[in-house]
């Protein structure tokens, strides 16, 4: 996934492995110290596309909304447990993470606004989806 983060109206993009729940909230764990950790912490505005099909015809996913730290460790427990099945992580680090105990953070995506384009279906190229 790639995710796009601002500071002083300067965008800023990075790739990161997630995970989403069935609410379209996504999870992904990165440091507090990379950019995007502290573009979060400091304004919350951000996008994500996902590539879903890169072959033609093209698929993917294209949504703004607001990041922020994961805090709660019961969302964090669940969002950790799937990452760690869809990514091959060790469990228990996923715990630790989910507990606050390790250097890597757990970061939530809501989305506001979302666009689905498919190149492969004429008829409904591009949808949009507002909550």
């Amino acid at each position: 996934m790639q995710l796009a983060t601002v500071r002083d109206g300067q965008p800023w993009c990075a790739t990161v492995h997630f995970v989403a729940d069935n609410s379209l909230n996504i999870y992904w764990c990165s440091s507090p110290q990379t950019r995007h950790s502290q573009e979060i912490r400091d304004d919350g505005r951000a996008a994500i596309a996902i590539a879903v099909k890169v072959e033609h015809p093209v698929i993917g996913v294209q949504m703004e909304g607001e990041a922020t730290l994961v805090e709660d460790q019961n969302e964090a427990a669940k969002a950790m447990e799937a990452y760690a099945a869809k990514h091959h992580r060790d469990t228990e680090w996923a715990a630790r993470v989910a507990r606050g105990e390790e250097d890597w953070k757990l970061y939530r995506f809501t989305p506001r606004f979302a666009v689905l384009l498919d190149r492969s279906n004429p008829e409904h190229m591009q949808r949009e989806w507002r909550p």
